[in-house]
């Protein structure tokens, strides 16, 4: 059987054999989602686009994958704590 399967940590989809799946741990259904949409505050695309360039993307990711990464939450404009 195969499946459309989305990654909800990448934010992509992929066609997979259903034999090459596995069950979630009950440990991890437990909790709510470990991923949630975020934005580095004031940080903005270069010269006014309204979009990030795919260049400009890579080199961020390049910059925070597999690197711990303190958060800090900030509500109205005041920081709410480190996350």
């Amino acid at each position: 059987m195969i499946l459309q399967v989305y990654m909800i940590d990448y934010g992509f989809s992929e066609v997979l054999s259903k034999s090459n799946l596995r069950g979630l741990k009950k440990d991890f259904r437990l909790h709510q989602s470990y991923a949630f949409p975020s934005k580095l505050y004031g940080v903005r695309p270069a010269g006014g686009m309204a979009e990030w360039s795919r260049t400009a993307c890579e080199a961020m990711e390049d910059l925070v994958c597999n690197r711990r990464l303190f958060l800090s939450k900030k509500v109205g404009g005041r920081e709410c704590g480190i996350l």
